[in-house]
């Protein structure tokens, strides 16, 4: 009877050993993958900030400037991942794509009707052509054409002056 009260033992003792040393092993592989993820997050962050900034265009005289700060995204016409499955064509039909390469500035916002026209601080006047996502009610999206995805991702989301103009 002692005897098998020791193989119990001895049976229980290596099975909580191997449990813990399981969970030991576990807990390093999590904790090492963790690592790798936050040194990969780090990489992505300095890649960004190393990023030259873009320029920002000279601002009009802004004594006579009134306008309301607004939240600015950029987006690239032309990209159904960013747009929908006709990604040129916009809310009111307009090609954008053509209107891009024509050099024109356009934007989508729902604050204001179709066809008004925006002076954004340091990037233009623009037209809105296009809608956002209803969520986004006082956000203004500029246009950039589909081989221009450095120059949107340059562009991020900031915050400037907008004016409405007509």
């Amino acid at each position: 009877m002692k005897d098998r009260n020791k193989i119990t033992l001895l049976i229980s003792s290596y099975l909580a050993i191997s449990i813990a040393l399981l969970l030991l092993v576990m807990s390093c592989v999590l904790y090492f993958r963790v690592i790798s993820i936050l040194e990969a997050t780090l990489e992505v962050y300095d890649i960004l900030l190393s990023q030259p900034q873009p320029e920002l265009r000279e601002a009009d005289n802004m004594d006579d400037y009134e306008g309301v700060v607004r939240e600015i995204t950029a987006y690239n016409a032309g990209i159904v991942a960013q747009t929908d499955d006709t990604p040129c064509i916009s809310a009111d039909g307009t090609d954008i794509c053509q209107a891009l390469a024509r050099g024109e500035l356009i934007c989508a916002s729902n604050f204001v009707p179709m066809g008004t026209r925006l002076y954004i601080q340091y990037y233009g006047t623009c037209t809105v052509h296009d809608r956002m996502n209803e969520r986004y009610k006082n956000r203004v999206d500029v246009a950039f054409s589909a081989d221009q995805i450095d120059e949107a991702l340059q562009f991020g989301k900031r915050n400037s002056m907008v004016k409405i103009l007509e």
